[in-house]
């Protein structure tokens, strides 16, 4: 099933030499999180991205990744394929 996720890194350091956190991310993902997310959130989340263009996701291999957001609740990317693959752990 598809869905939706927000992702946030740190951009390029400003003139102040600032690295400060990008706008968010909206990015949708086809992930099986059991029969509700809103009641039981998995430690350990694998899917593959849907729809997202090359750029973001070399921007998501590449950047320093602040947090992911899926649900209200906060992950972190474990790993990353070419093909779209990844996977992610909560991140408390």
């Amino acid at each position: 099933m598809e869905h939706p996720f927000t992702v946030i890194w740190l951009d390029d350091p400003n003139e102040d030499g600032e690295e400060l956190p990008s706008v968010p991310h909206k990015l949708t993902a086809e992930m099986d999180v059991g029969p509700s997310p809103q009641v039981d959130f998995p430690e350990v989340l694998a899917g593959k991205l849907v729809g997202t263009p090359a750029v973001i996701l070399d921007q998501l291999k590449f950047r320093n990744i602040i947090a992911v957001y899926f649900s209200g609740r906060r992950y972190k990317f474990r790993q990353i394929n070419n093909d779209g693959t990844f996977e992610m752990h909560r991140d408390w």
